[in-house]
């Protein structure tokens, strides 16, 4: 693990400490994969593929809710169907 004033390009960033930690943030800084953040541990942890079945699901659920006029509306939206990235990079 390396400190931010440590990393080099190529060097994963995903942040493995404690930001308020004394010493700061430690990131991973494994090899990243070529033209990404993160090493492939990680990018498989902060990217994830839309489950199909989830997204056809709250699709329909969305246009019972409209045809019925339902206030109860379901927790999530349907998200396209890509790689979605839940965690920044930098």
């Amino acid at each position: 693990m390396k400190s931010l004033a440590q990393l080099r390009a190529g060097d994963c960033r995903f942040i493995e400490g404690e930001p308020d930690a004394e010493d700061g943030a430690l990131f991973c800084a494994e090899p990243a994969i070529d033209g990404r953040s993160y090493c492939a541990e990680h990018l498989s942890i902060c990217y994830t593929q839309t489950n199909k079945r989830a997204l056809s699901l709250a699709r329909a659920i969305d246009r019972r809710a409209l045809r019925t006029g339902s206030s109860e509306m379901p927790a999530f939206r349907a998200a396209p169907d890509i790689a979605a990235p839940i965690a920044f990079s930098f």
